[in-house]
């Protein structure tokens, strides 16, 4: 697990696992209509990932989804 986020493959992963919490966020922030996100990581060896985006809140929405 230690090098589950390493180099650029890892990078990757953060940024996927920010993108879907960043989405949660304004789901469950209200009101709120949009987030802007620009990041962009640079791992040894030069490459550079990124993650630019504007969120919308969910046509779903919180509370919409499976009650128990």
């Amino acid at each position: 697990m230690d090098d589950y986020y390493a180099g650029a493959e890892g990078a990757r992963r953060v940024m996927k696992e920010l993108d879907h919490l960043l989405q949660h966020l304004l789901d469950h922030v209200e009101p709120a209509e949009t987030l802007r996100c620009a990041i962009q990581l640079r791992v040894r060896g030069g490459e550079r990932v990124s993650l630019n985006k504007i969120y919308r809140p969910s046509v779903s929405g919180p509370g919409d989804g499976d009650t128990a």
